[in-house]
């Protein structure tokens, strides 16, 4: 997986119009800060775990888990210095176990968050959190966990994690709701774009009304404000923005359909039909279809920014 875009932006909560949130990347690693990145592999299936915060024998009993559920591990160590966005776009990563964070807990809770708003596959253990109230980090996404160990035994902790991680991909309800949570946010940025253009506001009536007429109204569908939108573009000299960006998000939304509206195989929960022919969703998969969705969201966020700047 290479690093296609540089930057990630948040996406935003709430209602449409407010100025697109500033790019944030996850920062500078901290020198001194040791870690290893664990590529786990076994009869097709691959797990990616990253371990920074210098607990070498705490590692090492993860590792031993790994192989003896009959994972062959390649292992490589986080530089000292650089960039923990190239970490993430380098690597695949699956599972974060991350402790003493030169900020404390709450920085590292902070960080948690930050990466799994960037990648909501990713499951984080932060150790050594003390007494960090749990409820500060648990409330970030419906498909990922954050969970807090406070001390820095945390093998227990950390196994029982990536149990989890891997058995939530036989997990059809996952499935399905990660992909139609995709297609919603990318409606909401198309939604903001729009919004942005009109210079509407949600604070003012006439922001209200566009908001519940004409952008939540179900008779507006989604391929209507693609095709506006692809429009208004051209129309203001920033059609090549939207290069590429309908068969991207057609191809989504492609993907929404087939899972929403399919019947599973009893025997290999990953495997949909749809309109006569099989479809197999696995880890891999999303990771695309999670990648394709991360690339439209972010050119919508700078479509929006555009927009603004030219009304």
């Amino acid at each position: 997986m290479g690093s296609a875009t540089p930057d990630f932006r948040i996406p935003r909560q709430g209602h449409i119009g407010r100025p697109a949130t500033p790019y944030m990347r996850l920062g500078e690693i901290p020198r001194g800060l040791d870690g290893e990145i664990a590529w786990c592999t076994r009869d097709g299936e691959g797990v990616g775990i990253l371990q920074a915060g210098g607990r070498p024998d705490q590692s090492s009993k993860v590792y031993q888990y790994m192989e003896g559920e009959g994972f062959y591990i390649r292992r490589t160590a986080i530089p000292g210095g650089g960039s923990w966005d190239d970490i993430f776009d380098d690597n695949e990563i699956d599972v974060l176990v991350m402790g003493n964070h030169p900020g404390g807990a709450e920085a590292g809770a902070g960080f948690a968050r930050r990466v799994i708003r960037r990648n909501p596959l990713i499951d984080v253990l932060l150790y050594g959190t003390g007494e960090i109230e749990p409820r500060t980090v648990h409330d970030r996404s419906l498909y990922t966990a954050i969970w807090t160990q406070p001390g820095t035994d945390y093998t227990e902790r950390a196994v029982s994690l990536i149990r989890m991680h891997r058995q939530k991909w036989n997990d059809v309800i996952f499935l399905r709701g990660m992909v139609i949570s995709q297609i919603v946010d990318i409606e909401g940025r198309i939604n903001d774009a729009l919004a942005a253009h009109f210079r509407l506001e949600p604070s003012t009536p006439r922001g209200r009304r566009f908001e519940e007429y004409v952008l939540e109204n179900p008779m507006y569908m989604l391929e209507g404000k693609k095709r506006a939108l692809g429009s208004i573009l051209k129309d203001v000299g920033l059609g090549e923005m939207w290069a590429g960006m309908n068969s991207r998000i057609s191809d989504l939304q492609g993907k929404r359909n087939k899972l929403a509206h399919c019947e599973v195989d009893p025997d290999d929960t990953n495997t949909f039909t749809s309109m006569g022919k099989a479809y197999t969703y696995d880890r891999n998969g999303m990771r695309g279809i999670l990648r394709d969705a991360r690339l439209a969201r972010q050119r919508l966020l700078e479509i929006a920014d555009a927009l603004r700047e030219r009304a």
